[in-house]
């Protein structure tokens, strides 16, 4: 007879140990005793038989479909360790299923008790076949009441969370954290933490993350996962993640992962405070404000911040991105045997024209002489107070701010679904709930405010005169014989420059013109970056699709002549 073996378990960490080895090696022993011919191996890797996946869409909903359209004989035996690896449904679910099966002519075998399960073995032996049904039953209910236990456990513990209880619920934390048995609690890995300070400092500098993964692999720093998950170095992907991991505030959301889903979902509101801190809330805002580099913006070479504006240049033409070309550096170039002093030179050109996309704008920029004139437009608005604040004093004014404007935006979240169930439902006590937390809401605004206006008289205010002289010599250490210092200057006004332009066209007549964020003003360049003028608009600013792009940057043109 011709047998097909069937495994199953219902989480992956099972999975990786011996699991399959031991069901397969089970069914093989079985197949070989009673002499049949193991022809193929079914398995459902990570798929829950509590909720019938694996019969339902599974690999074994599989195997049932091309025996049904004849691609597998019908007289073949489906083998398994026990009953409940295919399923651990509600009995009357579980005989429907057998039924249904074993009517097509085929037979289900159970190693750990040697019986063949088919349409003559219920006919002729019932009593066998209802113990299968007790047997699966209580599978059932087993692991209905293994899961309610779990999730009310789980429910409890999350409800002390939200009633202000920090003890840990769980022992798996953030890596930069260690999880202490004896006292119950998580610890800090000094090491780890100041890695973690050092990725939110570089970015907030305007460093990007495949740069800064490459300083960490250059040191080198070791990575942080564990056995096969220990990655061979740092990767931009996973500098992302601690960069949107809100467990560097403290904050912890916890989830909840029904039996056989793919994904969690958040259960409950965000906890503040669960984790200790690693970084300011000054900082987790600045992280979020950033607006994120697009390819092709040729943001420079081997840690040089050469294209200030990378990322906000745009065709006139075709709304495609401007592309940022590097010809060569200040130096001496030996041609024929006599040497010539060469000078810096780089260019910006239609990405979309180099690459033979069809746009006609031919023109090529000369990006050094646009970038002095583009900066003097903008440079010292760019730079704000907050520029040059770095006293500690500001800092923690400034986390208090930033904490409270993200617990008034939850807290308007909040306000929002109340109301809604209270719309939904009438209920009294929903109505209550709903008005207290309108009250707390208009408590967070007015603390909002007290603090913006504590750390604005904190940060001062620079005269016209003195604010000029420091934008100056910003704009001197742009250009700065030391590397780091020039780097470090380059990458900071980068970053001031994104948050108050919305991009920069060029088209093929020689016209330059930068829109300011919320498209309400735009300046008008020459190709040598002298201002020739300035417009109001009413143009939206920040458009995805290329050819929409364009047709507002066309209206642009029109409106600023």
């Amino acid at each position: 007879m011709q047998a097909i073996g069937y495994a199953r378990w219902s989480s992956l960490e099972q999975g990786r140990g011996s699991s399959l080895e031991r069901q397969v090696g089970l069914i093989r022993s079985f197949c070989e005793a009673k002499g049949w011919s193991l022809i193929d191996q079914v398995v459902d890797e990570g798929t829950s038989a509590y909720t019938g996946a694996n019969v339902q869409t599974g690999n074994l909903a599989a195997l049932i479909r091309r025996i049904e359209n004849g691609e597998v004989p019908r007289d073949v035996v489906v083998v398994v360790e026990q009953l409940d690896r295919i399923s651990r449904l509600p009995p009357s679910q579980v005989v429907s299923w057998i039924q249904r099966v074993v009517g097509m002519g085929v037979s289900i075998a159970t190693v750990n008790d040697g019986l063949v399960i088919n349409a003559e073995m219920i006919d002729a032996n019932p009593m066998n076949f209802m113990s299968l049904v007790f047997n699966a039953f209580r599978a059932y209910q087993e692991s209905k009441h293994k899961s309610e236990r779990l999730s009310s456990s789980w429910a409890i513990k999350r409800q002390k969370l939200e009633a202000g209880e920090r003890r840990p619920i769980t022992g798996n934390g953030p890596a930069w954290l260690s999880f202490d048995k004896e006292t119950g609690s998580f610890e800090t890995i000094p090491d780890r933490v100041a890695v973690v300070q050092e990725i939110f400092d570089r970015t907030l500098a305007g460093e990007g993350k495949a740069s800064i993964a490459a300083t960490l692999n250059a040191r080198p720093v070791e990575t942080w996962g564990r056995g096969k998950s220990k990655a061979d170095g740092w990767h931009p992907s996973y500098i992302q993640k601690i960069l949107s991991n809100p467990a560097v505030i403290g904050e912890f959301q916890p989830h909840t992962k029904g039996r056989g889903d793919a994904r969690r979902t958040p259960a409950g509101e965000p906890i503040q405070g669960y984790f200790e801190a690693v970084v300011s809330e000054a900082q987790w805002a600045g992280v979020r404000a950033i607006k994120p580099l697009k390819r092709g913006g040729g943001n420079g070479f081997k840690g040089e911040v050469r294209n200030l504006f990378a990322g906000l240049c745009r065709c006139a033409h075709c709304g495609g991105t401007m592309t940022y070309q590097f010809k060569n550096d200040d130096g001496v170039r030996v041609r024929k045997g006599v040497e010539r002093p060469t000078k810096r030179s780089s260019y910006l050109l239609c990405g979309r024209r180099a690459r033979g996309l069809g746009c006609d704008n031919d023109s090529h920029y000369r990006y050094e002489a646009l970038e002095p004139g583009l900066l003097g437009g903008v440079l010292r608005y760019a730079l704000k107070n907050s520029f040059f604040s770095s006293s500690e004093g500001v800092g923690s004014l400034s986390d208090d701010h930033y904490r409270l404007a993200r617990e008034l935006d939850a807290q308007q979240a909040r306000v929002g679904r109340m109301l809604t169930l209270y719309e939904d439902t009438g209920d009294a006590e929903v109505r209550e709930r709903w008005l207290l937390a309108k009250t707390k809401l208009e408590t967070l605004r007015g603390q909002l405010d007290g603090a913006k206006m504590g750390l604005d008289r904190a940060r001062g205010a620079a005269t016209p005169d003195q604010h000029a002289a420091r934008v100056e010599a910003v704009h001197a250490d742009l250009e700065h014989e030391d590397f780091e210092t020039r780097r470090n200057a380059r990458q900071r006004v980068m970053g001031s420059l994104r948050e108050i332009i919305d991009y920069v066209t060029f088209d093929g007549a020689g016209r330059v013109i930068m829109v300011l964020t919320g498209g309400a003003t735009a300046i008008r360049f020459d190709r040598e970056g002298e201002i020739l003028g300035d417009a109001s608009t009413g143009i939206q600013s920040r458009i995805s699709d290329p050819k929409g792009q364009a047709a507002s940057i066309a209206a642009l043109y029109d409106l600023c002549g």
